[in-house]
């Protein structure tokens, strides 16, 4: 093919006409980024939040009976979440931590996951509420808006000190439903006097009139509110899985529940309970993480970015943070400014995590499949053989690195998008795939030829820097 001088003086003009009307917008770099490791398959380690439900307090003697607790006990009859973790994660062995307190309320929630942080649990269950709702009477019982408050602090508190576990959240039971079983019996609802059980609920227990039964509803409506606001928080953190009111609707009978004061789980309850929140595992056998994707859209100073997950299981979320800042859960399209060093990773139902992904934001636009956002895929970027995993250069000096180059713009080495790599084109357009003069680096759309297709991709991104 021969050299066309004449039409490659045409090519080089448009090419100076566009640069002398691009923007000069030169982004600041971010720090050089580990990527944090992904996180799959069961924990080897689990701790427990809450109350006496978690304590298993009176489940077949009077007092705290952890063995018995449908969290982290040993007792094979009840076949605790730690039980069923450990036969199938050997590993988990001897880590299981009961930090729940008997009469704790959602007040000392923030204390107990204080305690899970230290302990490093790569999963937290959480059952706390009940004592929130059984107070003396209505008047007494915590006010929604004060009890989401105590939540979200406990919450903030496992997600910065924990941020690669898992957090269950299960559902408050459903009070009424205990005073529905045994209200007419006799030896029940004499205990729950007796003892001053839970007398938002269980006054006067066998009264019918409209005083009461109307408590009874306004206790359950609480009830209901609360695990609301459970659901609400928890669906803020992607490493958070609420049990879907699993254990509010849970079917307990007469023999679940203790027979030495009728209202705490027997070890038949404890057991139930159990059940209950491994249900909330969709597939404790999945240990495959989810992959994610970002796109971004050039905008004023920088770009909006979308990012996207898959999963064969379900995705929970994306979270992302910026300048290696706290993680927060992705809601959408975000613009960030250029020069912001983005990370993100998505989390499964299951709760496995993605190794972090990262990239410098600059203000070009980039497609999906492009790992270092440098405008170019990953598989374009195989292609003309430059680095997929690498956005820029190391230095601005040209060509001072040994190949593969690092931005497929960059055609030598510099740090920028300008003028002097479109020149670089001289000598090598309009020459195609066998011919010995074609050069696959300056091929950037892949279509197997050389020509003014390649240059005019630099539109978008001349006079850009990559560097400081």
């Amino acid at each position: 093919m021969r050299y066309n001088r004449a039409a490659m003086r045409r090519r080089i003009g448009f090419a100076a006409l566009v640069l002398s009307a691009a923007v000069l917008l030169v982004s600041s770099r971010g720090p050089d980024v580990s990527a944090d490791p992904a996180v799959t398959g069961l924990p080897d380690s689990i701790a427990a939040l809450g109350d006496s439900i978690t304590r298993a307090a009176n489940s077949d003697a009077f007092g705290d009976q952890p063995a018995n607790s449908w969290a982290t006990g040993t007792n094979p009859a009840v076949n605790s979440v730690y039980s069923r973790i450990l036969a199938l994660n050997p590993g988990i062995s001897g880590n299981a931590f009961n930090d729940s307190v008997s009469g704790a309320r959602m007040t000392h929630l923030d204390g107990q996951a204080v305690n899970a942080v230290a302990q490093g649990a790569g999963l937290v269950v959480v059952l706390m509420g009940a004592n929130d709702v059984c107070q003396s009477s209505e008047a007494t019982m915590t006010p929604v808006a004060t009890f989401q408050a105590q939540f979200e602090a406990a919450m903030a508190t496992l997600s910065a000190g924990l941020p690669d576990s898992t957090i269950a959240v299960g559902s408050i039971p459903d009070i009424f439903n205990l005073w529905d079983i045994l209200h007419t019996d006799s030896t029940a609802t004499a205990r729950w006097q007796l003892f001053s059980i839970c007398q938002a609920m269980l006054a006067n227990p066998t009264s019918m009139a409209l005083a009461d039964v109307t408590r009874r509803a306004n206790v359950r409506q609480r009830n209901i509110d609360f695990n609301s606001a459970l659901e609400s928080v928890c669906a803020q953190y992607v490493h958070c899985r609420f049990d879907q009111n699993g254990g509010f609707n849970m079917a307990f009978t007469p023999a679940h529940v203790s027979t030495l004061d009728y209202f705490h789980p027997s070890v038949a309850g404890e057991a139930l309970a159990a059940g209950v929140a491994w249900d909330a595992f969709p597939d404790p056998n999945d240990a495959t993480a989810p992959v994610s994707d970002s796109v971004g859209a050039a905008a004023a100073g920088g770009a909006t970015v979308t990012l996207s997950a898959t999963d064969a299981g379900g995705v929970s979320g994306i979270e992302y943070r910026t300048n290696a800042g706290a993680w927060q859960r992705d809601a959408g399209p975000l613009f960030h400014a250029g020069g912001t060093l983005l990370e993100w990773r998505a989390v499964d139902i299951n709760g496995n995590t993605e190794a972090s992904r990262a990239c410098v934001v600059r203000s070009w636009s980039w497609p999906a499949g492009d790992t270092d956002c440098d405008g170019l895929t990953d598989t374009a970027e195989a292609f003309v053989g430059t680095q997929p995993q690498v956005q820029c250069a190391a230095t601005p000096a040209s060509n001072d690195e040994p190949t593969p180059d690092a931005w497929p713009y960059d055609m030598n080495d510099s740090q920028s998008a300008n003028l002097v790599d479109i020149l670089q084109y001289v000598g090598k357009l309009n020459y195609s795939d066998p011919n010995p003069l074609y050069v696959q680096r300056f091929d950037l759309n892949n279509d197997g030829g050389v020509n003014l297709v390649d240059v005019l991709k630099f539109i978008p991104f001349l006079n850009k820097s990559c560097a400081p």
